[in-house]
């Protein structure tokens, strides 16, 4: 299930959606996002890693492992093959970009860190300017309380795509959208991120 769009190669990135099955708005909105026709920026669109979950609304695969935490981990001879495969690929495609957004929900709530979440947040530790550009333009939209926030200094979870990227000095933002609003709101947020996302290395490639 991976959809790719590819110009002449001055910039790459990536977006990835679906790893949770049951965290469906990054999915959606990558399935369904008409992505410009650029001729300086490669765009590799991966929409829904975990089939799987993403059909039967469930956080991990048909083995029942989140493959959020098998990226560069030698000892993943528990997976599957097809499991397998699809991400050494997503891996091989990463080694070669220069920017990933991995996008996740967060649990209910809106407040950075609070007892029932991380709210609506994009997490980084080095691609402060994309991020801060994207919450940028996405709190002109979004009212108070609802508004998006940098973290830098979460706990890293080994294994997980982001740890991945980091330890592969890939510029990687985590995106978190809140499961306090409606599956249509957040749906609608994530296709601003790329749209934003995308803007900013226009900018900055101009």
């Amino acid at each position: 299930d991976l959809m790719f769009k590819e110009y002449n190669n001055i910039k790459t990135i990536i977006f990835v959606g679906g790893t949770h099955g049951n965290e469906k708005s990054g999915f959606l909105s990558l399935k369904k996002f008409n992505f410009p026709n650029y001729k300086n920026i490669v765009i590799i669109n991966i929409p829904r890693v975990n089939i799987y979950g993403t059909q039967n609304n469930l956080r991990n695969n048909s083995q029942n492992i989140d493959m959020n935490r098998f990226y560069g981990n030698e000892n993943s001879d528990i997976l599957d093959i097809d499991t397998k495969k699809k991400l050494i690929f997503i891996q091989k495609q990463i080694i070669k970009s220069d920017y990933v957004i991995d996008f996740h929900e967060a649990k209910k709530g809106f407040r950075s860190r609070d007892n029932k979440g991380i709210g609506n947040t994009i997490i980084t530790q080095n691609n402060n300017f994309q991020s801060r550009y994207i919450i940028c333009k996405l709190n002109e939209n979004l009212c108070e309380g609802k508004l998006f926030t940098l973290l830098k200094k979460k706990k890293n979870i080994k294994f997980s795509l982001r740890d991945f990227c980091n330890q592969n000095n890939i510029n990687y933002s985590l995106v978190e959208v809140s499961k306090s609003q409606k599956i249509k709101k957040r749906t609608a947020i994530c296709k601003m991120i790329i749209t934003y996302a995308l803007e900013w290395l226009i900018l900055k490639n101009n």
